[in-house]
C-alpha cells in the first residue's frame, strides 16, 4: 500500500512495495524527529531504494542523512563523513550526487558551489574552525589589592625569610587556553577563569612598572594541575561539544632595587624543583603534547656474571638509591633464580621501592627486643613472627646489612 509520511526534504511519499505496519496514534513531528522513527522510514533511508525503488525527488543527501542515522549503506568510516557532506550541501542548497535507480538517465553530474563540490566546502570550514580554536589564547587573573591574600603572604616571606624589603609584590594566575570558541571564551572570562568583584583580568598580557623583577612557574611536564583541570571541565560545563585545553601558571612580580643574588634567592623561594619549573619563554603555538616513541627498554646485557669489580662500576654509574649489597643480592637472583640478565624497568623499580622516599625512615628501625603481651591473638601473632623471621634468615642468609624492621616485615608479609 503506498502511504505518505513526514520525510525529509525532498521525499513526499514512501515508495511502493514497502510493508504495511501497525497504525499509531498519529504525532506531530519535524523532519529531524521522524527521521528513522518508523519502520517504513528506516527502510526508505537505511537502504530500500536499493532493491530499485527510488525515492520520487531523492537525491544523495536524503539517503546519505538516512544512511548515517540507520548505520545502513555506509562502513563506520564513512558514516561520519557522510553525515558531514550531506549537512554540508543542505545548508547550501545543492545535491551532492544522483538519484539511485535502474535507469542510467536518471544520472547528474555531482554539483559544485563556486567551483567546490560539498566534501571541499566542508573541509575549507573546517579548517577555517580548526584555525580559529587552535589560537592559544593568553590571560592573567590578579586579585584585588584588598584581597590579594597570598601576594601578601609572598612579601612577608621574603622579608622574614630573605631579609629582602620588596616594595609591592603581585601574584598572577596565568592561563593558556586552547580549542574554545570566542563565545564559550567570552562567557569563561567572567565566571570560570576570573570572579569580577574581586579579580582583574587582564588579556595577552597585564601592566606593570619599568623596573619590576617578573618571572613565572609553571609544574613539570607529568604533573598534575588541579587549576587547569578544573578550568577544562568548567569550560566543559559551558559547552559539552568542545574539548578545551587549558595550562596554568603563577607569575610573580616583585617592585623594588634588587641585586641579581637577591632575585635569584626570590625564584629558589617560590620555584620547588621538584614539581615546578621557571617558564618565562613566549606562548607556545599549540598546548597539544607531542612525545618521541620510546625506544625499545634496554637490558643489562652479561648482568648476571659480572664480577665484583665490574658490578661495582655498574652500581656507580646507575646512581641508584640502594646499596651495592642490595645490587648484589639482585644479581645473584637473577643469576640463580631467573637464568636471564634483568631490564632496566626491573632495576628502576626495584631501586624505586627499597629507597627511602617510599617508605618513612622510623619503618627501617632494627627491631632488637620484640616482645608480645598476653592477650586472645598472642599465639597467632607471635607464631606469624616466628615464621616472619625463619623466612628472613633464609632470604638474606649470608647478610649482615639486612636487620629485622617493619619495613621488612612488610615486604615479607
Amino acid at each position: 500500500q503506498k502511504r505518505v509520511f513526514p520525510l525529509a526534504a525532498g521525499l513526499r511519499a514512501a515508495p511502493h512495495g514497502l510493508r504495511q505496519h501497525r497504525p499509531r496514534q498519529p504525532q506531530k513531528r519535524t523532519c529531524g524527529q521522524s527521521r528513522g522513527r518508523f519502520p517504513q522510514q528506516r527502510r526508505l533511508f537505511g537502504g530500500a531504494h536499493t532493491r530499485g525503488h527510488t525515492p520520487p525527488g531523492g537525491t544523495l543527501e536524503t539517503r546519505l542523512l538516512g544512511d548515517c542515522h540507520t548505520g545502513r549503506g555506509a562502513d563506520s568510516a564513512g558514516v561520519h563523513r557522510l553525515r558531514q557532506q550531506a549537512h554540508v550541501a543542505l545548508r547550501h542548497g545543492v545535491a551532492i550526487g544522483r538519484p539511485r535507480g535502474r535507469h542510467p538517465a536518471a544520472a547528474r553530474p555531482l554539483h559544485q558551489v563556486n567551483g567546490q563540490t560539498p566534501g571541499e566546502i566542508h573541509r575549507t570550514e573546517k579548517r577555517k574552525i580548526t584555525k580559529h580554536n587552535i589560537m592559544v589564547r593568553r590571560i592573567y587573573v590578579e586579585k584585588k589589592a584588598p584581597f590579594a591574600v597570598k601576594a601578601k603572604e609572598l612579601k612577608t616571606e621574603l622579608s622574614e625569610y630573605l631579609g629582602i624589603e620588596a616594595e609591592e609584590v603581585r601574584v598572577l594566575v596565568r592561563y593558556d587556553v586552547e580549542e574554545v570558541s570566542d563565545d564559550t571564551f567570552a562567557r569563561a572570562k567572567g565566571t570560570v577563569f576570573s570572579e569580577p568583584p574581586v579579580d582583574c583580568l587582564y588579556e595577552e598580557d597585564f601592566p606593570r612598572k619599568d623596573g619590576d623583577f617578573c618571572f613565572t612557574v609553571e609544574y613539570l611536564p607529568g604533573q598534575f594541575d588541579q587549576r587547569a583541570d578544573s578550568a577544562e571541565q568548567c569550560l566543559q560545563l559551558l559547552n559539552d561539544s568542545e574539548h578545551p585545553i587549558i595550562r596554568s601558571a603563577t607569575t610573580y612580580v616583585v617592585s623594588g632595587a634588587l641585586t641579581d643574588r637577591q632575585r635569584e634567592a626570590i625564584v629558589a623561594h617560590c620555584v620547588n624543583p621538584v614539581d615546578s619549573r621557571r617558564a618565562d619563554g613566549p606562548k607556545p603555538a599549540t598546548l597539544e603534547e607531542r612525545y618521541d616513541e620510546p625506544a625499545d627498554v634496554a637490558v643489562l646485557d652479561g648482568f648476571k656474571d659480572l664480577d665484583e669489580a665490574q658490578l661495582r662500576s655498574l652500581f656507580d654509574s646507575l646512581g641508584l638509591a640502594m646499596t651495592f649489597a642490595d645490587f648484589i643480592h639482585i644479581q645473584r637472583y637473577f643469576h640463580d633464580e631467573e637464568r636471564r640478565d634483568p631490564s632496566m624497568t626491573e632495576i628502576r623499580v626495584l631501586d624505586t621501592y627499597w629507597s627511602d622516599h617510599c617508605r618513612h625512615t622510623t619503618f627501617a628501625t632494627e627491631l632488637k627486643d620484640v616482645q608480645f603481651d598476653d592477650g586472645f591473638y598472642r599465639p597467632l601473632i607471635e607464631g606469624a613472627f616466628k615464621q616472619y623471621l625463619a623466612d628472613h634468615n633464609d632470604q638474606y642468609k649470608g647478610r649482615t646489612d639486612k636487620h629485622v624492621c617493619l619495613m621488612d616485615i612488610g615486604t615479607l608479609a
